[in-house]
This record gives structure tokens, C-alpha cells and sequence, in this order.
């Protein structure tokens, strides 16, 4: 599944970091995770999260396809 993450709030603990605020994934996903659903939004989350090293506050996210 494409997706597009933006407004991407990074916990960065006051580190002097340049992260993205969207980014394009494509992401894995089992059949029966509901799209939008809160086990959807965590993977999602942790992807992002393992992709750059920080953790996220929050983000926005679109799917693409």
C-alpha cells in the first residue's frame, strides 16, 4: 500500500535535526487491518519512526493506492 505521511510532528528532544515533514512509504499490510483504524496508524508510525531514528508526536496520513 502507497501512502503519503505529512504534517509529521518528530520528537527530536530538542536535537538541531533536519527531518522531513512528508514522506512517501509503501507499506506492508495484512489483510485484515482496516485502513485509518489505530493498528493501521501505529504501523504506519513505527515505520516511519525505524525509517529516520526519531520518534513522531503525530502525523497526517493519505493513501495513495
Amino acid at each position: 500500500m502507497k501512502i503519503k505521511c505529512y504534517d509529521i510532528s518528530w520528537d527530536t528532544d530538542g536535537e538541531k535535526v533536519f527531518l522531513p515533514k512528508k514522506v512517501l512509504l509503501d507499506i506492508d499490510m495484512e489483510d485484515d487491518i482496516v485502513p485509518h483504524s489505530e493498528e493501521f496508524d501505529e504501523i504506519v508510525v513505527n515505520d516511519l519512526s525505524n525509517l529516520y531514528g526519531f520518534c513522531i508526536f503525530g502525523c497526517k496520513i493519505k493513501i495513495l493506492e
